[in-house]
């Protein structure tokens, strides 16, 4: 299988999906609520909202164990 690079993210994925011009992975498509008919721009712009959050958010409690 042909390994392809994400348009969004830069990691390389093996299924070919495409966003008009471009290549993007199924996590980043996921991303959109249009998937991979949005465009790479708008698809960018949810991943950049995303890792924003990620950074700003305060872990305050850890899960230790599940039983």
């Amino acid at each position: 299988m042909p390994k392809n690079i994400c348009a969004i993210c830069g990691q390389k994925f093996c299924v070919e999906r495409s966003a008009k011009d471009r290549s993007v992975c199924d996590f980043c498509a996921s991303l959109s609520p249009y998937g991979n008919a949005d465009s790479v721009d708008n698809i960018r712009r949810y991943y950049q909202a995303m890792v924003q959050r990620n950074q700003m958010f305060n872990k305050t409690k850890t899960l230790k164990s599940v039983l």
